[in-house]
């Protein structure tokens, strides 16, 4: 994350000091709904879980951007005008990336011990790395950042924990098989259930009310940003499936876990900052030389901001620790429920 943020050179915005705590509490979304079926019949399954991934995605820069094209206003040869787009980058300042890696781990480790203590196996990676949709892949080692899997997110993975994938791009992307194989390895293992976890943590998103959005498509030829902070567990990316395969052929049952509604995290930020990006179209101009009317086109009008957000490096962590255990918690519940003999 510094090699990402050293180059950028900006106005730093800090935040109050207030205590972290989660707003709300978490309500699963589940079968058809969800995307899952036959969630119930995991109780046939093996008591033995294999873990194929556990991320968690932190956010450390947001990015935004919006556009007006050229157009005419009228008024002749004047009323043309250029095309205007403005852009906003906010990035993250005051978060160590240890602390991250750290977080995962932390989580990681609590949702294993979780497993365990219901009387659950963990196959080793060892074990899978022997089952057939494994065999090209390769076998990474966790407890790093990669800052190349999605935009603006640091993609954290914990200590310890080792996973497949089928290849490492040039640029650090991991890349799966077009079409998952969980159910394969499943069976291959015994019938065992396959668990993936992705969390995602975002801090900013838009917030441009309606009465700015209408008079900006009245006054025309106007692009504007704005965001403001919100830091939550993000309900339409994160999500826990888990499922089981008595055949070659496909699940024999899957949970997915996603939550209905975001999980607020209070007290890192302040959520009535405004961080804006705006640009307004130049018309061309009309010359009178004499005979002749000289036209000037008007040029195309680009604006980027880019701004630091500052925060509390560890009640950023404590917040998304508490957020993360609280949703992990509720989905392994669930998943006992469901697999309860």
């Amino acid at each position: 994350m510094k090699k990402l943020l050293s180059i950028i050179v900006c106005a730093t915005i800090s935040v109050m000091s207030m205590a972290q705590t989660i707003n709300g509490e978490i309500e699963l979304k589940s079968g058809r709904a969800a995307g899952g079926y036959a969630e119930k019949k995991l109780k046939k399954a093996a008591k033995k879980v294999y873990i194929n991934e556990f991320r968690v995605f932190y956010q450390v820069v947001y990015f935004d951007s919006d556009y007006a094209r050229a157009g005419y206003d009228g008024g002749g040869a004047s009323g043309h005008r250029g095309s205007a787009s403005a852009s906003l980058s906010v990035a993250l300042n005051g978060v160590n990336e240890n602390a991250l890696i750290e977080n995962t781990t932390k989580l990681y480790n609590e949702y294993v011990e979780h497993l365990k203590k219901e009387g659950f196996e963990i196959v080793s990676i060892d074990e899978a790395a022997k089952t057939s949709p494994f065999e090209d892949f390769e076998r990474i080692e966790g407890g790093k950042l990669n800052t190349a899997q999605m935009p603006g997110y640091l993609m954290s993975t914990p200590k310890g924990f080792e996973y497949m994938v089928k290849k490492v791009t040039a640029s650090g992307k991991e890349k799966k098989k077009f079409i998952p194989k969980d159910h394969k390895v499943s069976f291959e293992l015994g019938k065992v259930i396959v668990a993936n976890v992705n969390l995602y943590i975002p801090f900013m998103e838009e917030s441009e009310s309606g009465g700015s959005k209408m008079l900006k498509g009245a006054v025309g030829g106007l692009a504007k940003v704005v965001a403001s902070p919100y830091f939550r567990l993000e309900a339409d990316k994160t999500n826990s499936q888990y499922l089981f395969a008595t055949n070659k052929f496909g699940p024999e049952a899957t949970a997915f876990m996603p939550m209905k509604k975001n999980l607020e995290i209070d007290g890192v930020f302040d959520r009535k900052l405004k961080f804006k990006s705006t640009a307004k179209a130049e018309n061309n101009q009309a010359y009178d030389a004499g005979a002749w009317t000289i036209v000037v086109p008007a040029d195309d009008v680009k604006t980027s901001n880019i701004q630091f957000l500052d925060c509390d490096g560890k009640k950023y962590v404590d917040g998304a620790y508490k957020a993360s255990s609280k949703y992990l918690t509720t989905t392994l519940n669930q998943l006992m429920e469901y697999a309860k003999k």
